[in-house]
């Protein structure tokens, strides 16, 4: 939020950033478990306190592999997959999952996927959308990334494999 960058000094809001219980929280329940969820602001990290024990998650995938989404969508039991979308890819996150469940609602009520805000903006695409949907629905969608995943390695560890005979051949 603008007003809480540190460059504009004059228009941050002193009273809530330099209060020292400045956090949100939520309690959540879970397949019977509550759950305490609590961000501080400015922070880049989620509190999970399940009434035994409080765990940490970052809330952005470049500070570390498993964060606050896939704990989540976990819980949900949503599974996480590597989404392709030319030479874009990206982790499936609850920031998909929730695009699709708000549905603009002047939208005709005969699309069930929303036209993107701006062209080509690829994460509101009606493919993602679709995927989404239909892994919600637990349709293929899943297999088709696990396969996906699974030719894109074979595909590296072959061009590996094709560079190191180039070499020896070179070197025979």
């Amino acid at each position: 939020m603008k007003p809480f960058d540190d460059d504009d000094e004059d228009s941050r809001y002193s009273l809530i950033l330099n209060d020292t219980n400045n956090y949100v929280q939520i309690d959540i329940l879970i397949d019977d478990i509550d759950y305490s969820l609590k961000r501080f602001i400015g922070m880049q990290d989620v509190f999970v306190n399940n009434g035994i024990t409080t765990e940490t998650y970052p809330i952005s995938r470049q500070s570390a592999p498993f964060i606050f989404s896939d704990w989540l969508l976990g819980k949900l039991k949503i599974p996480v997959f590597e989404l392709f979308l030319g030479a874009t890819h990206w982790y499936f996150n609850f920031n998909d999952l929730f695009r699709l469940l708000n549905y603009d609602q002047n939208t005709e009520p005969k699309k069930i996927y929303k036209s993107p805000v701006a062209e080509y903006f690829i994460a509101d695409s009606i493919i993602i959308r679709k995927s989404i949907f239909e892994i919600l629905l637990g349709m293929s969608s899943t297999d088709y990334f696990d396969k996906l995943e699974k030719l894109k390695l074979a595909t590296k560890k072959k061009r590996c494999g094709k560079s190191s005979i180039s070499e020896l051949r070179i070197y025979t």
